[in-house]
Formats: structure tokens, C-alpha cells, sequence
């Protein structure tokens, strides 16, 4: 990723251009893409086939369950984020002999990959909210496993809405910027111009400086509370679970091992979310937004 590229321009509708980065070779970067679509694609059909499962085809027996509800939710989420990556992000960033020859056509504002933009951004605060509900809901099937169920499903009809509703909270922060291209590794890929100033302290070189609202930031304001929801429930899971009676135990134990391998995975993603927003002034900054990428594929994936 080109770290040190900005825009320059004095008004929001003045061209960007920029210069593909030609130092990558193009056989490799193709190959990094046609491995990454392999396992995207094996990724968006399991996805595919557990909503197919879930939503329609035994709809009447999973619908009546909350836990249920919500990881299917979770694969919409992911799935969207995955033909994302596969059709859009991935092939502009990997496949570089394509730079070049639309680098200067992508100079102007970009609204459908605005719309990309905002969408994806949109899902992974999503995914934060559902995890966080994914979390509790299993740690009130062990620590009520007679009433759990009937307690989340008289409120269902809210939570659900409400899920895809709390990312508006912070989706304003793009949807009134400048969105553009700018090199990504020998590709490209979209950016934005922030518009919302604040101050933060870069503590990773020692001073104070300006820095404009990031979404990546507000990624991380809802990535930390699920962290937390994730190890003070999961804790609570397994420690519950673990006094239960053999046969309940039994019944719990599938369900609670996709949660936490689940829970692994996000937390992988939290990790890779804090080092991006403050290193961000390292020079690891690169590396680590690519691991970025890698763990939100291990998450949507998995």
C-alpha cells in the first residue's frame, strides 16, 4: 500500500491522479489473486449454503431459534464483504497490468465505488454488533438454558433491525467525503478525503497532530466494545458450561465451539485493527494492512 500518497487538490470535484506502482510483478501479484479467489469463493458458497439452509430450506426449525437468527445474519454480512473482495477490492489491487490503463478514468469522483466503499465499511460494523450478540447469546444459554431462547425471541424483531441500523451511526463520515483511488501495492484501490476534523495524540512518535476522522477509528470504537463482550461472556460460557449437568453440556458444546472459534477469529481482526490505527506512522503500517485483509478473510471465511 502507497502510504505516503495524498491527494492534492483545492476542490472536492478536481481530478486525482495518480502513478501505479510498477515494481510488483504482474505474474505474482495475479497469482496472490487467483489464490485469494479460490478461497474467497469456497468461503462466499459455504456462506451461501448456510443461509440457504437456515433461511429457507429447514426455515420453519431454525427460525424459531434466536442463536440461529443471528449467525445467519453474520453470513449475509460475511458473504457480502467476500463478493466484495472477490469482484471489486482484490482484482483492482492484484491485478496490476490493469492500473495503467485505468488509473487516469478513476481520476474523477467515484460513486459506485463510493457505494462499495460505504457498504463494506457498513458490514464490518455489523459484524462488531453481531458478534457481540452472538457472544451473549450463548453465555444466556448456559446460564439460563430453560428460558434463554424464549427471552431473546420475544425481542428479536427489534434486535435484528437494529443490527444494520447502528452502523448509520458512523456511515455519514464517508458518505459526505471525497472518494478516489490511490496506489495500492501495484494495483489501486478506493480512499477517501475526510472532511471532520479532530485531535488525537500520535503517541507512537511523540507528539501531538491534526488528524481528520477515520473509519477506521470508529471501526475500532465498535471492534473494542464486542472484544469486550467477547472475552467477559466467553469467559463466563466456558466456566458455566463446564458445572452443567453432562447431557446439557452436550447439547451446548457444538454450538459454543463455532462461537468461539468464531470469537478467535474476531478477536484476530481486533488485534490487526489496533496495530493499523496506532502504528499507522510505522513503517510496518503496509504489512499490517495487508494482515488486516488476511484476518477479515479468516473471519468471513471461517
Amino acid at each position: 500500500m502507497s502510504k505516503f500518497f495524498v491527494p492534492n487538490v483545492s476542490h472536492s470535484e478536481d481530478p486525482i491522479l495518480f502513478e501505479c506502482d510498477e515494481s510488483y510483478n504482474s505474474k505474482t501479484e495475479i497469482l496472490k489473486y487467483l489464490i485469494q479467489f479460490v478461497y474467497l469463493s469456497i468461503g462466499a458458497f459455504l456462506n451461501s449454503a448456510i443461509i440457504y439452509t437456515v433461511c429457507v430450506k429447514n426455515r420453519k426449525v431454525y427460525r424459531q431459534n434466536s442463536f440461529f437468527i443471528f449467525f445467519s445474519m453474520d453470513c449475509g454480512v460475511s458473504l457480502i464483504l467476500l463478493l466484495s473482495n472477490i469482484f471489486f477490492d482484490r482484482p483492482f489491487i492484484y491485478i496490476t497490468p490493469i492500473c495503467p490503463l485505468l488509473n487516469e478514468y478513476f481520476s474523477t469522483p467515484l460513486v459506485f465505488f463510493k457505494f462499495i466503499m460505504v457498504l463494506s465499511h457498513h458490514c464490518k460494523i455489523c459484524k462488531s454488533v453481531i458478534q457481540s450478540l452472538l457472544v451473549l447469546n450463548r453465555m444466556t444459554s448456559v446460564l439460563f438454558p430453560i428460558n434463554h431462547n424464549r427471552m431473546w425471541m420475544k425481542n428479536v424483531q427489534w434486535i435484528v433491525p437494529l443490527v444494520l441500523l447502528i452502523p448509520l451511526s458512523v456511515d455519514w463520515n464517508l458518505v459526505i467525503s471525497r472518494a478516489y483511488m490511490m496506489p495500492t501495492y501495484g494495483g489501486f484501490w478506493v480512499n477517501y478525503i475526510k472532511k471532520v476534523s479532530w485531535v488525537r495524540k500520535a503517541f507512537c512518535v511523540g507528539k501531538e497532530k491534526n488528524f481528520q476522522a477515520s473509519q477506521s477509528l470508529f471501526q475500532l470504537v465498535f471492534i473494542i466494545i464486542a472484544l469486550s463482550f467477547t472475552f467477559i461472556c466467553t469467559f463466563v460460557t466456558l466456566y458455566t458450561l463446564i458445572l452443567l449437568p453432562k447431557r446439557l453440556r452436550d447439547l451446548e458444546k457444538s454450538i459454543t465451539i463455532v462461537t468461539i472459534i468464531n470469537s478467535a477469529a474476531f478477536s484476530t481482526v481486533g488485534v490487526f485493527h489496533i496495530l493499523f490505527n496506532f502504528f499507522s506512522f510505522n513503517t510496518m503500517v503496509t504489512s499490517v494492512f495487508a494482515l488486516t485483509l488476511f484476518a477479515y478473510d479468516f473471519l468471513n471465511v471461517g
